[in-house]
Formats: C-alpha cells, sequence, structure tokens
C-alpha cells in the first residue's frame, strides 16, 4: 500500500507536504482556520499529519478525490469523512467521523473523566462519532490515525466537571469533559453509554436556575417521555440529584438547520426543501397524534442526523411544548404567550392583545406549530425571514405586518425565485385566521410536496433502515398515523408568473381511484377569480430523485 496526496483541489492547507510524525503537532491554537490535526501510521507507508480546517469536508479512502488516498484493497473508495461543526464563539470545534466503508472503522476513545471505557468500538456503516483529542482512528490491518485538537475553552467544562464529580453516580453513563453546548439554560456535555459505547449528549441544569428555566426543563422531560419517532429527539435517560438536573439525549452529528441552510455550500433547490418540510410535518403529525403542540418551531431547534442534504431531522427543544389534556373540559386550547418574536403565529398575540379596540381570542391550538413552519420554509427559500424585524415592532405593529400581502420578492443573491406551486404552499400556512390555514394533512396532499411522494416515501424508508427502532424489523405503528387519502384540493396561487412556468415546473403525482392513471394537473389562477382553473391533463414524467 501506498500514501499519496489528493489532488490539489482537494488539499485542506494548499501545499500539504509528507512529513514524518512527530514534527507537526498542533499545540497552540492557529489562524489559518486550522483547529485539529490527523496523524496517520501505517506499516506499509511513511507516517503522515494532516490538518484539519473549519468548516471543511475531508475525505479519506482509496477515491482519487481523497484528501488522503490509501492505495490498498482493503481500504473503501471513501472510508470515513471528517466534518466539523461551529456550535458558538465560546465552544470548541466539534469534529464528527462518518464511517462510508464496507470493511468497517473503528474508534478508540481517549476522553478525560472519571473513568474511560478503553475498547476500540465499530462506528458502523453510515453511523458518526464526536471525536475528541487523543482519539485514535483504526482502518483494520491497513492504517491507524490519532486525532489531535487544541482545546481553547476548556475551563468551563472541567469546572462544571469538578462540581458533578460526587453529584452523579452511573453505571450506563461516562460524562465526559467535552464540552458541546452551552447557554443561560446550563450546559451540555459528551457523554458514553458504557455498556453499549455509544455517545450521547447530557444537558446539565442546575437546581438554583431560575425557575422558568427549571419548568421549562421539567415541561421537556414531561413531553419527551413516552415518545418514540425518527423525526422528535429521542430522550435516553433523566437523572436528577440535589444539586442537578440531568437529560441524556441522542448524539446527532448534523448541528442544527439554521447554521447549515444559511452555509453557502448548502443546497437550497426546492426539492431539497420540500423534503426537510416532508420530515417536519411527519414529526407534527405524529406530536398532534399525542395532543403535544412544539409551540417554537424555528431553524435552530431543528437538527441534522449528518451534515448532508436529504439526511434525517430531529425535531429539538421542547421546552415550550405543551400537552393539551382533551379530557379535562376547557383544557383543549392555549392560553400563554410563548415563542420565538419572529415565528410567532397572530392568534397568540391575540390571547393578550396590548392594542386598542383588540378583542381577546380564547386560547390558540396546535395550528400555531403550521404557521411557524410557513416562516421557516420562506426563510429558507427567500433566505429572510418574513416578520424579522417583529422583535422591534410593537405587538400592534406586528399585527399590521402579519395582515399585509407577503412579499415573494428574493432580497440577498441566496433568495431563490419561487415556483407558483411554492408560493401556494407559503400562502395556505400563512394564512392569519387558523381555521383558514392548512392543516398537516392539506399540506402533505399540497402539490408542492405530494409531486414527489414516490421519491420523498423511497428517502424516507432508507434512513429509516439504519435506525434498528424504526426500521422495516419494526412496526410502523410505533410512530405513525394513519396517512389520509390523498385528495387534489383547491390552492390559491399567485399569479404573476409565465405560464411557461407552470409547464416546466415537476408535476404532482395524481393517482385516481377509478382507473389508476397518473396525470399532470396544469394549475393556473384566473386574476379575478379566487378560483383555480385546471387547463390540461398531460403524462407525468417521472419526479425528480434525491
Amino acid at each position: 500500500m501506498s500514501c499519496v496526496r489528493g489532488p490539489p483541489s482537494t488539499l485542506p492547507i494548499g501545499e500539504e507536504t509528507v512529513i514524518p510524525l512527530g514534527q507537526h503537532v498542533l499545540d497552540v491554537a492557529r489562524d489559518d482556520g486550522v483547529y485539529a490535526t490527523l496523524h496517520m501510521r501505517s506499516p506499509f507507508a511513511q507516517d503522515v499529519v494532516l490538518s484539519v480546517e473549519q468548516e471543511k469536508l475531508y475525505r479519506i479512502g482509496r477515491g482519487p478525490s481523497s484528501n488522503l488516498v490509501l492505495t490498498d484493497a482493503r481500504v473503501s473508495c471513501t472510508h470515513f469523512t471528517l466534518h466539523s461543526i461551529r456550535v458558538s464563539d465560546s465552544i470548541d470545534n466539534l469534529c464528527f467521523l462518518t464511517d462510508t466503508s464496507s470493511n468497517g472503522t473503528y474508534v478508540r476513545y481517549a476522553i478525560r473523566s472519571h473513568g474511560s471505557p478503553n475498547s476500540t468500538r465499530l462506528v458502523g456503516k453510515d453511523c458518526c462519532v464526536l471525536l475528541s483529542d487523543g482519539d485514535d482512528i483504526e482502518i483494520r490491518h491497513v492504517a491507524t490515525f490519532t486525532f489531535k485538537q487544541h482545546y481553547q475553552y476548556p475551563e468551563a467544562a472541567a469546572i462544571l466537571l469538578k462540581d458533578i464529580r460526587d453529584d452523579y453516580k452511573s453505571d450506563t453513563w461516562l460524562l465526559s469533559n467535552r464540552l458541546i453546548g452551552s447557554g443561560s439554560f446550563g450546559h451540555v456535555l459528551m457523554a458514553h453509554n458504557l455498556k453499549t459505547g455509544k455517545q450521547a449528549c447530557c444537558k446539565i441544569i442546575k437546581q438554583s436556575t431560575r425557575p422558568q428555566q427549571l419548568r421549562a426543563l421539567k415541561r421537556e422531560v414531561e413531553v419527551l417521555q413516552g415518545l418514540s419517532h425518527p423525526n422528535v429527539i429521542m430522550t435516553l435517560e433523566t437523572a436528577i440529584t440535589d444539586a442537578y438536573y440531568y437529560l441524556f439525549c441522542e448524539m446527532l452529528c448534523g448541528g442544527d438547520c439554521f447554521s447549515y441552510w444559511h452555509a453557502p455550500t448548502s443546497d437550497k433547490s426546492e426539492i431539497m426543501v420540500a423534503f426537510l418540510v416532508y420530515q417536519v410535518l411527519e414529526a407534527l403529525d405524529y406530536l398532534h397524534s399525542q395532543n403535544i403542540v412544539h409551540r417554537d418551531l424555528k431553524l435552530e431547534n431543528i437538527l441534522m442526523a449528518h451534515h448532508k442534504d436529504a439526511c434525517r431531522v430531529v425535531l429539538t427543544d421542547f421546552g415550550l411544548a405543551r400537552r393539551i389534556d382533551t379530557v379535562k373540559q376547557g383544557r383543549d386550547r392555549m392560553l400563554s404567550v410563548v415563542g420565538t418574536v419572529n415565528s410567532i403565529a397572530p392568534e397568540i398575540l391575540e390571547v393578550q392583545p396590548t392594542w386598542p379596540g383588540a378583542e381577546a381570542r380564547q386560547g390558540y391550538g396546535a395550528e400555531v406549530d403550521l404557521w411557524s413552519l410557513g416562516v421557516l420554509v420562506h426563510e429558507i427559500l427567500l433566505d429572510y425571514s418574513p416578520f424579522a424585524l417583529a422583535r422591534d415592532m410593537t405587538p400592534a405593529a406586528h399585527m399590521q405586518a402579519i395582515a399585509r400581502p407577503l412579499d415573494f420578492v428574493p432580497r440577498t443573491e441566496d433568495g431563490m425565485i419561487l415556483t407558483t406551486l411554492a408560493k401556494s404552499f407559503l400562502l395556505g400556512l400563512l394564512q392569519p385566521d387558523p381555521a383558514q390555514r392548512m392543516t398537516i394533512q392539506e399540506a402533505k396532499a399540497h402539490p408542492w410536496l405530494s409531486r414527489h411522494t414516490k421519491p420523498f416515501d423511497a428517502q424516507y424508508h432508507k434512513l429509516l433502515e439504519a435506525l434498528p427502532q424504526f426500521g422495516k424489523h419494526s412496526s410502523d405503528q410505533v410512530f405513525q398515523t394513519p396517512a389520509p387519502k390523498r385528495k387534489l384540493a383547491i390552492e390559491h396561487v399567485s399569479s404573476g408568473l409565465p405560464s411557461d412556468d407552470l409547464v416546466s415546473s415537476p408535476c404532482k403525482r395524481l393517482v385516481r381511484n377509478d382507473n389508476k392513471r397518473k396525470r399532470r394537473i396544469l394549475i393556473e389562477l384566473d386574476p379575478n377569480s379566487a378560483e383555480m382553473q385546471y387547463r390540461g391533463r398531460r403524462r407525468c414524467p417521472p419526479s425528480p430523485e434525491l
């Protein structure tokens, strides 16, 4: 076997050279974007050190496009990849390894904590792990890599670990010194399951924290207990001591959707955005069937299982969620004014109106999540929130802004010129009157989504195959609600686009109960009428693939 450099376009630092191991160690933070190094040792090749920069994807494998090419038949074309996520300016870069090999990638963790699992563990095909300084990566019988990272902000984790060393004892979980999240609520540390070796996130909050934040955590724990859905964050365990709350959740390696969709390398095509919406609707359908309303749906609260397009996404942060008690009379409506300002539904503001002449609304329901979904889709497609200035407005001015017609004109270079169906979908979700707003089932049946039903279903079930609890061997009834019969709904779409936009846009797959023929429905809005007119039918071409 030999080890060679990848093509110049894939080199992380321009003039990368092969140097003996030990002569290039990242002892201090660097200003050129390099935050870690990968040291390779092999009996078949010279030792190599690969510098790892922020926000870049690295491929190690046999393929010619790899950043580090290993010419051994036991190495896959892309054996594993490395990508980084920047959480905040006060937290060190998180570097994730994804196993894409046929023969397996193994990791031996070197976490510094009160105890350590020393055995080498298989990552697993299409699975990912968070790397820490000193971790060893192994392609068996070929090469070993040591990951080196200089931590710029170790103090917070060290202080926290010192405080909890004697507070939390467990035969299942091992808390590391790796800080992966922090905020006014507390801190998030990486944890290891001592029985399975799998990683998890542990949210730690002091009992002396402000009462409002403690209530949010208790509500989150209460809401998440008993839930089981691939698009809802999985709670693994909770623990309460005299000093702290501990909430263990699954580890997701792709970061949040806000960071991903605002990155210049993300694919903002309508089909990719539609697949994200497809999964969010699956999660909301499940939550609402369990009488749970999220009430704070936004891009920051949607996490990605992997740092790539068309991956599984997960709803998280249920601190403002509410379980509606439909049994007790008068408890099926919510009255609290909560949520993020620029994505809050108008009926929430109307519960406690502060402007003259307004009448208080008698509570609100689960429709608020659909409004927030509309704001979310608008923000991705057009690269700005339709109510971004709401935080600087009075409630009365905010309501006036909501009442004005929506502006679908891109304001930045990253914004898209929307198709007619995308405008129709947004208008259906961003209806100020919740009675006129699209329901979850109507959103699923809308042509903007339903035209991609076949490829979306195929991709979704492919993603579930990687989850033992949701794969083909588990009961779909664990998390799925009965699918409604498809119906062709009359939608309001915006006029003003050229007619060829309708003809060239991907079509909706429509299956009639009578003849099972696939047809293409061309939709146009009569400017003088609020009714849809159907201009013709044609054979439906295949939907674009993900």
